[in-house]
């Protein structure tokens, strides 16, 4: 198992494991639909692991019913653009895709990035940046990486990096067989009722330490100040008559 951030421990509910993932009392957690998809890819995990599966099959098959029986209008049935396939959204001056944008009153409030069981979701962490960067650049404090059998849920506030490890920031992960029996922790959180009465900021305000964490904008901020400062002692290092302090004032616009 992942060694996951002290916040879970927190901000969790830790239920008693059970040896059969399918036991009666296991399933009464979750809706029938959620057990059957359980079975389903346990019964064929060989195939859904191989390359022979992509990711789109694991979208279609998987998290869409799953974010259904979350109470989300995946199929666009009862509210517009609820959730979003694959939204052409502007981060970092890149037109990027994420896999699914989930609204609500017109407010974006988490995406979920998809990728095929073949991946290792726990360890993969070039996509655990992925996800932070898209959530991060955007302004969401919390994002879902999966592939049905493995479940990640980050904290996307803190700016990511390419080098972190995919451990980083992530509150919570769970695997398939463990859906049933924590299924009313998920359904407590992502689901469509809970979001729209505010469950994801309450489990960012449940989170003890937030140190580091910065918005976006103040982030832009702290890098223009230090390119700032870097520029005004490469000018200072390569013109002897000007102070290091008057070059800084110079970068900062000021002539004085």
């Amino acid at each position: 198992m992942t060694k996951v951030l002290e916040w879970s421990k927190l901000s969790t509910n830790l239920l008693d494991m059970m040896e059969d993932p399918y036991s009666e009392d296991r399933q009464l957690a979750a809706p029938k639909k959620i057990i059957e998809l359980i079975e389903k890819f346990d019964n064929e995990i060989s195939y859904y692991k191989s390359n022979d599966c992509n990711e789109q099959e694991i979208r279609t098959t998987f998290i869409l019913p799953m974010f259904a029986a979350l109470g989300w209008d995946t199929g666009h049935e009862r509210y517009i653009h609820e959730v979003k396939e694959e939204e052409p959204l502007e981060i970092e001056r890149t037109l990027l895709n994420p896999d699914y944008s989930f609204i609500l009153n017109e407010r974006r409030r988490f995406f979920v990035e998809v990728k095929r069981p073949s991946i290792n979701i726990e360890s993969s962490a070039h996509s655990a940046f992925q996800l932070r960067r898209y959530a991060w650049s955007l302004d969401l404090s919390i994002s879902i990486l999966t592939d049905f059998e493995e479940f990640s849920v980050y904290y996307c506030l803190t700016r990511p990096f390419k080098d972190d490890k995919a451990a980083r920031s992530r509150l919570l992960y769970l695997r398939y067989d463990q859906y049933a029996e924590r299924w009313k922790e998920i359904e407590n959180l992502f689901s469509r009722d809970a979001v729209l009465n505010g469950s994801l900021d309450a489990y960012i305000r449940s989170i003890p330490d937030k140190k580091g964490t910065k918005r976006v904008d103040a982030a832009l901020l702290d890098d223009i100040s230090k390119w700032r400062n870097d520029l005004a002692i490469n000018i200072a290092e390569n013109n002897k008559t000007i102070s290091q302090n008057k070059a800084k004032l110079l970068c900062a616009g000021d002539n004085r």
